[in-house]
């Protein structure tokens, strides 16, 4: 029996896909630091001051809202990349 080798590179389209889920990510985490110091700064007022304004909350759910958007399609990339 003869034994198969493979020499053959990755083709190209799984190598797109590899650098687009990895730019991908790049992105989350760069929307997940922007979020996380916005909650800092608002915390640190609200920590001074008491208050907590109706803008403040909706900026830190409009950051939630695009982060969980980036999430999802990272998870719909990987689910591409595994069928």
């Amino acid at each position: 029996m003869k034994q198969l080798i493979i020499t053959e590179k990755p083709s190209v389209a799984i190598n797109i896909a590899i650098q687009t889920f990895f730019q991908e990510q790049i992105i989350c985490v760069s929307l997940l630091r922007k979020t996380s110091n916005i909650i800092n700064q608002i915390a640190q007022k609200v920590n001074s001051t008491d208050k907590i304004y109706d803008n403040e909350i909706k900026e830190i759910q409009n950051h939630k809202s695009k982060l969980w958007k980036k999430i999802n399609q990272i998870v719909l990339l990987v689910t591409e990349l595994n069928t």
